[in-house]
């Protein structure tokens, strides 16, 4: 099974952190950003100190402002108030598989009323990980899990090989209720 192309939209603690954690893995990823934060992060590259994965690294990722053309997966890691904005950075048809990685219900709509009911699988991750500011991520939780919602196909298993890959513990295939709720009960 070869490595899906992954899209990561959103240079926050977690989307910054998914995305140097597979570009450190020798994955193809881009992570996607602002005008002004791409810049810096092409400069800077984004800077990492992992916990989980005992690593100090800088990771270069592909660095885009937009996704136009096909990847087979986006991983939606934006702050729920801003995920409309982000969005408008994404062509509709552009992902094969679209996995939010944001806390809360309402965005799974939003993704699928974009993206088609098909592509959309419910995400959840538990990590505990900032970025002080652009480039610089800090993880600090002694383990990074990412449940994905069944049903489990092609699609899912080939981003499931290549999270674990990249050194996340990662559980598919419970349905998209266990998956959220879990979530939901674990931050309360």
């Amino acid at each position: 099974m070869s490595a899906p192309t992954v899209a990561v939209l959103g240079p926050g603690g977690v989307g910054a952190f998914v995305a140097a954690a597979l570009d450190r893995a020798g994955l193809p990823v881009t992570l996607v950003a602002r005008e002004a934060t791409a810049e810096t992060l092409m400069r800077d590259g984004v800077h990492v100190t992992s916990r989980a994965l005992d690593a100090d690294w800088v990771a270069r990722p592909r660095i885009a402002t937009e996704v136009a053309g096909p990847v087979d997966v986006l991983v939606v890691a934006t702050k729920a108030i801003g995920l409309d904005e982000a969005l408008s950075r994404v062509a509709p048809d552009a992902p094969g598989l679209v996995v939010p990685l944001l806390n809360g219900l309402d965005h799974m709509g939003v993704l699928r009323q974009r993206f088609g009911p098909q592509r959309v699988r419910a995400g959840v991750v538990r990590v505990q990980s900032d970025r002080p500011h652009a480039g610089r991520v800090v993880q600090d939780s002694a383990s990074v899990r990412i449940d994905v919602a069944g049903p489990v196909d092609g699609r899912v298993e080939a981003l499931a090989a290549a999270l674990g890959r990249a050194g996340f513990d990662v559980r598919a295939g419970a349905t998209e209720a266990d998956v959220l709720w879990a979530k939901l009960a674990r931050l309360c």
